[in-house]
C-alpha cells in the first residue's frame, strides 16, 4: 500500500471554478472509471498562495501509474477540460506530486 499527496497550486480567482470542475468531473471520473480512492481534500488558503491539496490510496506504483495514464488519456475528462478552457484560463498554476511509503516502523494509512 502506497499514499500519494497532490498538490495543486491555484489562481486564487478561479478558485470556486476549478472546486466546481474537480468536484463534479475529475474527481468522479477518477473514482467512478479509474479506480482512485482520494482519502480526503483539502484548501490550503494562505493569501499568497492558494493549493488545494488531495491524498490518495493505492495498492501499488504499478496500479497508481496505470490508473493516472488512463484518466489522463480519458476522452471524457479531454473534451472537459477543452470546452473549461473555451470560457476559462485554466486554474492550476502547479501540481507537485508526493509518492509516500510508509517507513518500516508505520502504520500505512
Amino acid at each position: 500500500m502506497i499514499n500519494q499527496l497532490r498538490l495543486y497550486t491555484i489562481n486564487p480567482d478561479l478558485r470556486d471554478e476549478f472546486l466546481a470542475r474537480f468536484e463534479k468531473h475529475a474527481a468522479r471520473i477518477m473514482r467512478d472509471k479509474y479506480g482512485f480512492n482520494i482519502l480526503a481534500m483539502w484548501l490550503s488558503g494562505e493569501s499568497a498562495r492558494l493549493r488545494f491539496i488531495y491524498l490518495l490510496s493505492w495498492t501499488d506504483k504499478t496500479a497508481m501509474n496505470n490508473s493516472w495514464a488512463e484518466f489522463m488519456a480519458d476522452e471524457e475528462w479531454r473534451t472537459i477540460k477543452k470546452q473549461f478552457w473555451e470560457t476559462t484560463p485554466e486554474p492550476v498554476l502547479s501540481i507537485e506530486d508526493i509518492v509516500l511509503e510508509a517507513a518500516g516502523f508505520s502504520s500505512p494509512l
